[in-house]
């Protein structure tokens, strides 16, 4: 353990096998870095959310240069040609790299249609990465669309600004583009845009979350939050409690000396404004139906699973609906497998749009 400003934090290890992701061991941005064998720290420990980076000795990661861009340790030849299908195998029916946004070169998704279909649902796909690393196409989230579109679901994967690139609210901003660029546009692709469907993993699924219930988001964009027909966040927190009570015990100045000192805490300004980006503290009657995707290997460390549970309650008492189910694995499994003959990730998925659909 060591402290900042006299705030614990701790680290835990790199997932050693996603090594073309930075897993930052921030609670801040991701709700969880697991090892290879998921290993979480230790229970009761303190707010994880200011952890530090700890890579395994040997492990291929890919760490920012000084000014935020990715140096390539070694690029493996399966990742190569990786990229190489997603760009073979796009048909007519798909749009890649559209520019969804101008104000900045991360604004851009592909869009991946069923071919010879009509009437069809979207989803809106949300990657991961601590808000500081991830891409639409990268290892871990380049096939998530592929599971989609076989099971006849439009699926538009985004990029969007990272902390380094803009600060907070940015990410969240973009998302929020990114869905009206689709609802403005699916029906010429021939989908329903009344049926479009925010899906998220990590990170990425609190920004999900967070223009579903924190409804300035929506009016920026120029859309209502009842236009998203629900909202699946695959393994995050909606809060960072840990935070707010290490926070609460350490002297306000210097947990705002970490505001501004600390590269990911300054994209963020205040302690006040940090806990206003997390979803749960904007939770409203009218949002949309949430499904939480925990995996089994990371309910309790960060709190997945509690966290989801309060959201729930929460909701409900504002007549909302949401739910969650519990799947085998670990963080990364939940898009790694999806789509794969023993994933029970995408059947989730695909019963919660039929039954969303039907409200």
């Amino acid at each position: 353990m060591l402290l900042i400003d006299g705030i614990p934090v701790w680290g835990v290890p790199i997932d050693e096998a996603a090594p073309s992701q930075i897993r930052t061991c921030a609670a801040t941005w991701a709700t969880r870095c697991p090892s290879a064998g998921e290993a979480a720290g230790p229970a009761g420990a303190e707010h994880p959310a200011l952890g530090s980076r700890v890579a395994p000795k040997g492990a291929n990661v890919n760490m920012p240069d000084m000014h935020g861009n990715l140096a390539f340790t070694r690029i493996p030849i399966w990742y190569l040609l990786l990229v190489v299908s997603a760009t073979l195998i796009a048909s007519a029916n798909d749009n890649l790299d559209v520019a969804y946004a101008k104000d900045h070169p991360a604004q851009h998704l592909d869009l991946y249609v069923p071919a010879a279909a009509k009437g069809f649902a979207t989803v809106v796909f949300v990657h991961g990465g601590s808000l500081t690393s991830g891409n639409k196409r990268d290892q871990d989230y380049g096939r998530v669309c592929s599971a989609f579109v076989k099971a006849g679901v439009a699926c538009v994967s985004i990029n969007y600004r990272l902390l380094q690139e803009g600060a907070w609210p940015a990410a969240a901003d973009d998302t929020a583009a990114a869905f009206v660029w689709t609802e403005r546009n699916i029906a010429t692709r021939g989908g329903d845009p009344k049926r479009i469907f925010l899906v998220g993993h990590s990170s990425g699924a609190r920004l999900a979350a967070t223009i579903a219930t924190d409804e300035q988001f929506a009016k920026r964009a120029g859309f209502a939050v009842g236009d998203i027909r629900g909202i699946v966040v695959m393994g995050s927190i909606m809060r960072d409690q840990e935070f707010e009570d290490a926070a609460a015990q350490a002297p306000p100045e210097k947990v705002q000396r970490l505001f501004e000192t600390d590269q990911e805490y300054r994209a963020y300004g205040t302690p006040e404004r940090y806990r206003d980006s997390w979803p749960m503290h904007h939770i409203h009657a009218g949002m949309p139906p949430v499904l939480f995707i925990i995996a089994e290997r990371e309910k309790l460390q960060p709190p997945v699973l509690s966290s989801a549970q309060e959201f729930i309650a929460a909701a409900a008492k504002v007549g909302c609906r949401a739910n969650y189910k519990i799947v085998s694995g670990g963080h990364m499994d939940e898009v790694r497998n999806l789509g794969s003959s023993a994933d029970a990730v995408l059947p989730a998925i695909l019963e919660f749009i039929r039954v969303s659909t039907l409200r």
